[in-house]
């Protein structure tokens, strides 16, 4: 019997493997990553198309694309579709990101096929019903009403907005008169010319039939008509706004919003990783500088986070908090005095040993399980990189000074280039 008045030894993490899938090309041109799993009867699957906000031309037409595709499609309406999915015991969900737009499901390994039909159907014959698109762009209003009320949204869209510009697909949200634009022939259009037409990353982790890939060739034979493979446009965006300080006022706001930002550059910049260390230090983490200042010192904040936001053609920093309108001043002032620090004093030995053990436990989570594991090999492949970036980061967490930290703070924590937004009422 375990003696559990006895604390367990720490144990050092010394090496971690990510799960390399198998790999094939489909007839149609896409990609498929493929990790088995022998011990559950599920499966998991996503298809990933290059068709997010930043392919759009009509602002808010990938994100109302996405919401519609499985209210109906050219054989069954959206209750029906709802209710063959329940019965099968599955999910599929359809999200849309700045990049990409994706399909995923999981299910019962007996029902592979069955809930791939339904995923192609949902995908390649949508009929975006009129009286769907117009309730759905009901709620939208009416949440963007709920949302303006809130700091967190005025703050978190000035950032945005400031960083890349309103027109930008990385900085723009869509207002009132987009969402009234959008219409049924726009949506036919973006899955016509931006879904169809593209190839897809697949990736399937689980237990599945062996006939696995004959059913995605099957079923995806309508898609990607020219045969290309999926290919990643890894150009940086040109967008550069550097420094300011800017205020959205809130009339009889109880919380002030604090939202900063800045540039930082493509993903796969050799910094990526020792910045992430670097911000998991500032405010990525529990016991990170922020946290330990801001909310359990001085008791300013119920959380309050800093971390490395990445697209495909930008990365930016990004650091959020909410606090009391007394506090407001303050709380700034102890946030500007705790990057100050980063960028004048070496990081200790023991806090930097807490930061290591804190993200290897996190990598060994990240890769627990096929499913997981897989999740973050995409997110691998969809930024451009592979297992062997994987690799060095894990290197990097391991063997990172604080001299390369202090350098770090130096080059990228520069008060006068952050972009610093308050929302609220002072």
């Amino acid at each position: 019997m375990i003696d559990r008045s006895v604390k367990p030894d720490i144990k050092k993490v010394s090496s971690i493997r990510l799960l390399t899938p198998e790999e094939a090309g489909l007839s149609h041109g896409s990609l498929l990553y493929y990790l088995p799993d022998t011990l559950y009867d599920i499966f998991q699957i996503e298809w990933v198309f290059p068709a997010g906000k930043w392919f759009e031309s009509k602002k808010g037409t990938a994100g109302f694309t996405a919401r519609m595709m499985r209210e109906g499609s050219t054989k069954h309406n959206a209750l029906q579709l709802a209710t063959m999915i329940d019965e099968l015991g599955a999910e599929i969900d359809i999200r849309i990101s700045s990049d990409y737009l994706t399909v995923k499901a999981m299910g019962i390994t007996r029902h592979y096929e069955s809930i791939l039909k339904i995923m192609a159907e949902i995908l390649l014959e949508p009929c975006f019903p009129e009286e769907e698109l117009a309730l759905k762009k009901k709620i939208a209003l009416q949440q963007l009403l709920v949302d303006r009320e809130k700091v967190e949204y005025l703050a978190s869209k000035k950032l945005m907005e400031t960083l890349y510009g309103k027109d930008h697909p990385y900085g723009h949200k869509p207002d009132e008169e987009d969402i009234k634009e959008i219409q049924r022939e726009d949506l036919l259009s973006y899955h016509r010319e931006k879904i169809i037409p593209s190839p897809a990353w697949i990736f399937l982790s689980g237990k599945v039939p062996k006939n696995y890939t004959k059913t995605l060739d099957s079923l995806l034979s309508g898609i990607n008509p020219e045969r290309k493979s999926p290919q990643i446009d890894l150009r940086e965006t040109g967008a550069r706004r550097k420094g300011g300080k800017f205020f959205v006022r809130k009339e009889e706001a109880q919380q002030n919003a604090i939202r900063m930002g800045r540039h930082l550059y493509a993903p796969s910049h050799p910094d990526s990783d020792r910045m992430k260390i670097l911000t998991t230090i500032l405010g990525g983490y529990f016991g990170s500088r922020l946290m330990s200042k801001i909310r359990e010192e001085k008791g300013y904040t119920y959380g309050i986070y800093s971390s490395i936001q990445s697209h495909v053609h930008a990365s930016f920093l990004y650091l959020a908090t909410e606090v009391g309108r007394p506090y407001l001043e303050a709380a700034l002032a102890d946030i500007y005095k705790e990057i100050e620090r980063l960028r004048s004093e070496p990081v200790g030995e023991e806090e930097l040993t807490l930061v290591r053990n804190y993200l290897l436990g996190t990598a060994l989570n990240a890769i627990d399980g096929p499913h997981k594991a897989l999740s973050l090999y995409k997110n691998l492949i969809l930024r451009g990189k592979g297992p062997s970036d994987f690799k060095n980061y894990i290197h990097t967490v391991q063997n990172i000074n604080a001299g390369e930290l202090l350098s770090m703070a130096e080059k990228y924590l520069d008060p006068s280039l952050l972009l610093e937004v308050v929302a609220g009422e002072k």
